[in-house]
């Protein structure tokens, strides 16, 4: 049911951008800021509910929850710039919007660096 609410809302949102951008094409920005922020805020209480998961999943599994904790961080990461890249990108600046891609692009790559020494340790025992 979320879902639909979530849907009407972006509709609505992309109506009302549309039906304000002839006359005010800055206000058409501000709508579509506020649609996304109201709907990332409604995802975030469900990346608490997958968050609970990853912790009872440490408690069954041997997998270490720091790696869980770099896993959120990528998602958090990614939802960010993606969310800032599209505002940029309806607002009209495509430049900057590749930029914050690009940065985001980095930033999950610096995070993830531990997951990816452990992967090439984990290979390198197993080859030697």
């Amino acid at each position: 049911m979320n879902i639909i609410k979530t849907g009407i809302l972006g509709l609505a949102a992309v109506i009302c951008a549309m039906t304000v951008k002839e006359q005010k094409p800055q206000f058409a920005a501000l709508v579509s800021l506020a649609a996304g922020i109201l709907i990332s805020y409604n995802a975030v209480f469900r990346l608490k509910t997958i968050s609970q998961l990853f912790e009872n999943l440490t408690e069954y599994t041997a997998i270490r929850s720091s790696w869980f904790l770099i896993l959120m961080k990528i998602v958090g990461i990614s939802y960010v710039s993606e969310f800032s890249s599209g505002i940029c990108k309806d607002a009209g600046y495509h430049a900057i919007a590749g930029q914050i891609e690009v940065f985001g692009k980095v930033a999950i790559l610096t995070v993830s660096t531990p997951v990816i020494l452990a992967l090439f340790q984990t290979v390198s025992e197993f080859l030697a």
